[in-house]
């Protein structure tokens, strides 16, 4: 059959100007609207969505004659987007039923991909904030200071909790440090820190 597809993005429609306007006044097309959520914008203009408007292109021209398909997307408001499908009025359900398929399996995918970028970023904050290393035993007692005085220097000055564990020492003699805080700028800058005390000693 003769099919066309046809994708803008307007904020007036102008589909109508594609078509005959005596086929249009007889009820040959339909017209479909679905609202897209504004995280699937992007989605309207990619290859992807374009390959599920050319499946049901070539679905309803198996079976019509002369089938018809337009699509144009346009601002609803600021936080969302309308989509506009105007096909053969005998094709209307199978249209409705596959586009509206497609922008639900999207919406799915995009929360799942979401969630995902949310845990790494979850993953990546802990791990800023806690750091562990070694440091060698003959400088624990530099760190620490008399009466604990320069640990507790380093741990007012970057709002950190800074553990030393003299009884896990690995095979190079040195004991673990431990440092935690809510600010993993400041738990790093802390680290530094210490690390810079013990190449200067």
């Amino acid at each position: 059959g003769n099919t066309s597809t046809r994708l803008a993005r307007q904020k007036e429609l102008r589909c109508i100007n594609y078509i005959n306007i005596e086929d249009l006044l007889e009820d040959k097309y339909a017209n479909i609207y679905f609202e897209i959520p504004p995280e699937l914008s992007s989605w309207i203009d990619s290859d992807k969505f374009k390959e599920i408007t050319d499946q049901i292109r070539d679905q309803i021209s198996k079976d019509c004659e002369n089938s018809e398909l337009f699509i144009v997307s346009y601002p609803e408001d600021e936080d969302s987007l309308s989509l506009r499908v105007l096909c053969n009025s005998e094709k209307k359900d199978f249209v409705k039923l596959f586009m509206g398929k497609a922008i639900e399996g999207e919406k799915k995918l995009t929360s799942v991909n979401r969630d995902k970028e949310n845990s790494k970023k979850e993953l990546e904050d802990v791990r800023k904030k806690n750091k562990t290393f070694f440091i060698p035993q003959k400088f624990v007692g530099l760190i620490i200071g008399k009466d604990g005085i320069n640990i507790k220097n380093l741990k007012s000055k970057y709002g950190v909790n800074i553990t030393i564990d003299s009884k896990k020492v690995n095979e190079k003699k040195s004991s673990k440090v431990i440092i935690t805080g809510e600010n993993g700028e400041n738990v790093e800058e802390c680290s530094k820190e210490i690390n810079v005390v013990q190449k200067i000693y």
